[in-house]
């Protein structure tokens, strides 16, 4: 029997926000740990289709970030920022491990392939945001690796950086 279109948003929601929230708090632990609050918290991309308090959902489910107050952030060192950045991919790894061990756990068989898709989308969530590339989180340990051997990127070039990222993502 085919499913309903609102069974269908219900399944893709819940298949793509489960991974990006597992993601997006492993950054937000890190930046707790280090006594930085979040500023805002995203899920989605484009215009905010709901907004309460400090979290904002976008039209378009591409996506999700924590971000913390800049003030606090900045002060933090390049090995503290490199830790937040590498706490997104590290929960991803782990919520993906979580789901492909779920067999073990789960006796249904109808949730067994939920589990699988959940556990691949984390893993591509974390593998993909180790590449190196603006702005995921591979770039930002990169930038943050240099600074910390002394040889920062000039502010212009990141910009650059960000700008040619941003829009081929």
């Amino acid at each position: 029997m085919p499913y309903s279109i609102y069974e269908t948003l219900y399944i893709f929601f819940i298949l793509v926000f489960i991974p990006l929230g597992a993601h997006e708090a492993g950054h937000w632990a890190v930046l707790k740990r280090l006594n930085v609050p979040l500023k805002e918290v995203w899920f989605g991309l484009g215009p905010s289709i709901l907004k309460i308090k400090k979290f904002r959902v976008g039209m378009l489910p591409l996506g999700a970030a924590v971000v913390p107050d800049e003030e606090k952030f900045k002060a933090l060192t390049p090995h503290q920022k490199i830790a937040v950045a590498l706490g997104g991919p590290v929960f991803s790894f782990l919520a993906a491990i979580l789901f492909y061990t779920a067999p073990i756990y789960w006796t249904d068989s109808n949730y067994l392939p939920v589990a699988k898709i959940l556990g691949d989308f984390n893993l591509v969530i974390g593998a993909f945001n180790l590449i190196p590339f603006p702005p995921l989180d591979g770039f930002q340990v990169f930038v943050n690796w240099k600074e910390r051997k002394g040889t920062p990127f000039h502010p212009k070039t990141l910009d650059y950086f960000y700008r040619i990222g941003n829009g081929v993502l």
